[in-house]
């Protein structure tokens, strides 16, 4: 202070230096689930500049700073045993991407145990067996199990880490019921039935490592109805009436166990469409048209029921035909009775108003008539039967078969006449009638003849209710004739008949009755007496020849005996010369002379030959298959 002031000078470089790290470390606790805070505020700067920090931890990596403050942060950490270390820069050019020497601490954290919390239901619910009951544990989780993974597509809320945990724990929930011997869920949220009882819930959270947690509520559980699960019908379907709709009602079940019945309505309908049967089985059933609410009620063995709606449109639908009889493809003997049957059909809408049975189809079908069920008589030949049945719309349904009808041919069983004996040479009229059976009623003609001493006469009959015939249709063909016999004796009268088509008519078999004829003429010629008898004529001759052909035979044998008799009377020896004289005075006969019989065979040598009836006295049915004499003998 005395002297002046002596300086000395001297050079110092002083150096930028990084700032000085230091925190502390705070937390509830030392599990994952407890938030920790990082206090820096003892770390500082020499120069004072900004800081900038870098947290990081061994396990979860870095950690997040807080805006603004970079010297204080809060997070969670992962369980484990953490080295914590903490690095800072300030804004020095220098110390671009340069840090400090990191300050360290050393941090345990332990595994949190998971939370169990029944939010639904509540402690208390009361319920049916039947009745579907949520379940919810919303709050429950684990906080080292990650949201991601334990509660993805959830609201928040859950007990989890949103982050990724570098060790993460699987966490699983289970709900079980003292009634049940199985749990009823594994999920955190789950929809389930209880049995009747008084039921106690238990959730159960387990994450592996920690004791498990859990949580429970009572619910008081009755009886409950069965319960309706129906594969069809679908609700809203639209149909038609013929079609059948199909019931299924075989997954329906009983909470409680109990045997149960279906019971399905129409608000259309004053019958049930299934009334009390098994819901174990399927259905079909027609229904008819309109708009159906139809009820599905099940009743169990406890009288308690259930009851659900369906809702279904039935559109009308065209009556289906069916024929009953006869059958396609079906043969008919002949002029048998068809018979038309098709109540079969049916309507699903129950509204058939007309029945139409026709013969062929198309335009020129021929109708014959119209009822439900018929017979009908039809001619020979291959048909068509076709059956219209007619709903209240005006709708039609068809129906066809292809028959057979089998042809008959015409049989005379019968010939009378009428009168019963005629006088030569007196005019009269003769009636015939003839017993035609033909089942199929086709014979369109018969034609008589009255003949006698070559003279004929040909004449109709008919069927037609006309003439001499009292009643068509009757198979008693009819018809008459005026003849005048020329002699004594017999008139023959025959009948034959045709049906089928005209160009080939098939021919009946041909019947004759003779009429005897009194009152002989002396003017009769030989020829009409020949020709009058010359089916006895004919008798004669065969039974004539038939004796004299035995007779030749006895004649024969008899002339054969005697020569075998000679010949052994010649002895075994032979012929001598002196023998040969014997015969020295015997002519012998030329190759064309007749050599006499000794005589006509005696009565006893014929006795065996059939006795013949005189021919006069045979009727012509009694000899079947003689030749037509009287055709002949004209020729």
């Amino acid at each position: 202070g005395l002297n002046p002031t002596v300086y000395y000078n001297l050079s110092v470089e002083v150096q930028n230096e990084y700032p000085h790290p230091s925190f502390t470390v705070s937390r509830d606790s030392n599990l994952s689930e407890s938030l920790v805070t990082f206090d820096g505020t003892a770390s500082f700067d020499p120069e004072g500049d900004p800081i900038d920090s870098w947290w990081h931890s061994n396990i979860d990596g870095d950690l997040p700073t807080q805006a603004g403050n970079p010297l204080a942060m809060q997070t969670h950490l992962s369980q484990g045993t953490h080295t914590l270390r903490l690095r800072l820069s300030d804004d020095n050019s220098f110390h671009v991407n340069q840090w400090s020497t990191p300050f360290q601490v050393t941090l345990e954290v332990l595994n949190s145990p998971p939370r169990a919390q029944i939010m639904l239901p509540a402690n208390g619910t009361t319920g049916n067996s039947g009745q579907i009951i949520d379940f919810s544990a919303y709050g429950s989780g684990d906080w080292d199990a990650p949201c991601a993974e334990a509660f993805p597509e959830m609201s928040s809320g859950w007990w989890c880490n949103p982050g990724s945990p570098a060790t993460p724990d699987t966490v699983t929930p289970e709900w079980t019921s003292d009634l049940l011997s199985e749990p009823f869920g594994t999920d955190w949220e789950v929809q389930a039935r209880l049995p009747a009882g008084v039921n106690f819930v238990t959730l159960t959270v387990s994450d592996g490592v920690n004791p498990v947690q859990t949580a429970t509520v009572t619910l008081d559980i009755s009886k409950s109805a069965p319960i309706l699960v129906l594969t069809s019908p679908v609700d809203g379907i639209e149909v038609v009436s013929d079609e059948v709709i199909l019931f299924d009602p075989q997954q329906s079940w009983d909470p409680d166990g109990d045997n149960f019945i279906l019971t399905v309505t129409s608000d259309l309908l004053a019958e049930p469409i299934l009334d009390q049967v098994s819901p174990a089985f399927w259905y079909s059933r027609y229904v008819p048209a309109g708009e159906h609410v139809l009820t599905f009620t099940l009743t169990d063995s406890d009288n308690m029921s259930s009851a659900e709606t369906r809702s279904i449109t039935v559109l009308a639908s065209p009556p289906v035909a069916t024929i009953g009889s006869p059958l396609d493809g079906e043969s008919f003997e002949p002029g048998s009775t068809v018979q038309l049957i098709g109540n079969d059909s049916w309507d699903a809408d129950d509204d058939i108003l007309l029945y139409r049975w026709y013969l062929g189809d198309g335009a020129g079908a021929i109708l014959l008539n119209e009822t439900a069920n018929g017979n009908q008589t039809l001619p020979p030949g291959n048909h068509r039967i076709s059956l219209q049945v007619k709903d209240s719309r005006g709708v039609s349904g068809w129906a066809y078969a292809n028959i057979t009808v089998r042809s008959s041919w015409p049989v005379i069983t019968d010939l009378m006449h009428e009168p019963a004996r005629l006088t030569a040479n007196e005019p009269a009229s003769v009636i015939a009638r003839a017993f035609v059976e033909d089942a199929d009623k086709t014979t369109w003609e018969c034609i008589a003849w009255a003949a006698q001493g070559g003279i004929e006469k040909e004449f109709n009959l008919n069927d037609n209710g006309t003439g001499k015939d009292s009643k068509a249709g009757d198979g008693i063909w009819a018809g008459s004739v005026t003849v005048e016999p020329g002699r004594e004796g017999w008139m023959s009268l025959e009948v034959v008949c045709r049906d089928g088509p005209t160009d080939e008519p098939r021919l009946s078999n041909r019947l004759s009755v003779t009429i005897p004829v009194d009152g002989a003429t002396q003017q009769a010629s030989f020829f009409d007496v020949i020709s009058g008898n010359a089916l006895s004529l004919v008798l004669g001759i065969v039974i004539l020849l038939i004796f004299g052909g035995v007779a030749m035979v006895v004649v024969r044998r008899r002339r054969l005996d005697a020569d075998l008799a000679m010949i052994e009377s010649w002895g075994a020896s032979g012929f001598t010369g002196e023998d040969d004289s014997l015969f020295d005075d015997i002519p012998t006969p030329d190759e064309d002379q007749e050599l006499p019989f000794e005589g006509e065979p005696e009565a006893e040598e014929i006795q065996d030959a059939p006795e013949v009836e005189d021919a006069a006295d045979l009727d012509s049915d009694e000899i079947e298959g003689a030749p037509d004499l009287d055709s002949d003998i004209e020729d």
